[in-house]
């Protein structure tokens, strides 16, 4: 039998609670590392209701925003 892929899902912004307050690129950060040390195959970031992002540019700008997080889930 193969072995199970377990991904895990954060939230930029939640949809419906209050979001921790603080800096979210950080948070997010030691959630993809809390991850990754788990053994999480994947990290996903949503980030479809974040209020800051209210155009295409803003979209664009998204990558760069959050890099740190994806170093962090790659371990680097």
């Amino acid at each position: 039998m193969a072995p199970l892929d377990v991904y895990y899902r954060a939230f930029a912004q939640y949809p419906h609670a209050p979001t921790p307050p603080g800096d979210v690129v950080s948070r997010l950060a030691d959630e993809a590392l809390a991850a990754r040390d788990a053994g999480f195959n994947e990290f996903i970031i949503e980030h479809n209701f974040l209020d800051t992002i209210t155009s295409p540019d803003a979209w664009a700008a998204v990558p760069d925003a959050f890099a740190e997080v994806i170093r962090a889930s790659r371990g680097g």
